[in-house]
């Protein structure tokens, strides 16, 4: 059996620098590693994934080398605990290694221990995908109090998106209060719909969305028609019951279902509908939020020609 050669990764130097770790690169006996500890640390929320460890059985097999693992040594043990690299150790021991490669850092703090093995994998290995990597960055924010740049940068996504997700969590959390569900909205919809302050009228907006099936776009009128009912909560709740009197009033129409023809009619219909929301107290351009006169004449050729279209359609004969 030959020996496998455990290479040097600039990938995992460059994590390991960024949490401001020292290490030294050792081959250790793999009878030194604790196992239980190290097949379920912070990496994941399952244990190891049999499927990878064969394909890197196989690859092993097949000549190839692999990367140094990370390791940090357990006090009062003697035993080490693998923070980087499970699936390759497993796959080593298969193929009858009796040592592997590490990069062996030194560090107690809690923080260090329980992000370094998320990151790892993140960025490289197993390669978690974007929902958990955002979940990963969620919790380190809320458990080690990063800042939304510095858990975005380590997790490989986007600030914004957390950002969003922050929002979409404290609004799923008021409607809970509520004893409303939004879990089929989109995401940015969610977010709309917490803009509203008053509680009688979230939960009225929310559960007219879910049972209406709305759009990003249709929830986004809603609101904005919501908000222009300044006069009384009474009125604001008004404007939700009307809008969705109108979306129930054109009966079951499939969005996604049905023939190619009632999916046109749903969308069309439900646009009408969102439009007559969205300029019910609209009387300029300005009020839309037309800032110039280059966006005001974009804006009126297209309204001409969706006239003439809208015109053509009134006038058909059946």
């Amino acid at each position: 059996m030959r020996k496998i050669q455990w290479l040097q990764s600039e990938a995992t130097e460059k994590i390991l620098k960024e949490f401001g770790l020292e290490w030294q690169i050792e081959d250790i006996p793999l009878n030194q590693i604790d196992d239980e500890l190290s097949s379920n640390n912070h990496a994941r929320r399952q244990r190891l994934d049999d499927s990878v460890v064969t394909d890197y059985l196989a690859a092993m097999e097949q000549g190839e080398d692999f990367p140094c693992g990370v390791a940090v040594k357990q006090p009062g043990t003697g035993k080490y605990l693998v923070l980087g690299g499970n699936h390759t150790r497993k796959a080593a021991e298969e193929y009858d290694q009796r040592a592997m490669g590490f990069y062996i850092v030194e560090s107690k703090d809690p923080m260090v221990l329980d992000l370094l093995p998320k990151v790892l994998n993140r960025k490289h290995g197993l390669r978690k995908g974007k929902e958990e990597a955002i979940q990963d960055a969620i919790n380190a924010m809320a458990v080690h109090k990063l800042s939304p740049n510095e858990a975005a940068d380590k997790f490989g996504v986007h600030v914004h998106t957390l950002h969003v997700n922050n929002r979409v969590t404290l609004a799923l959390r008021r409607f809970k209060q509520l004893g409303v569900k939004a879990e089929a909205l989109p995401r940015n919809a969610i977010v709309k719909l917490n803009t509203i302050p008053i509680d009688s009228v979230v939960e009225a907006a929310v559960r007219a969305a879910e049972k209406q099936k709305m759009t990003g776009p249709e929830v986004h009128a809603l609101v904005d028609a919501v908000h222009e009912e300044r006069a009384s909560e009474k009125s604001q709740l008004k404007v939700v019951d009307a809008f969705e009197t109108s979306l129930r009033g054109m009966g079951k129409l499939p969005l996604s279902k049905g023939t190619e023809q009632d999916r046109y009619w749903a969308r069309y219909t439900r646009l009408l509908t969102t439009l007559d929301v969205l300029l019910r107290n609209k009387k300029s351009m300005r009020q839309l939020g037309c800032r110039d006169a280059s966006d005001k004449a974009r804006v009126i050729v297209l309204q001409k020609t969706l006239s003439q279209k809208l015109h053509a359609l009134s006038n058909e004969t059946d």
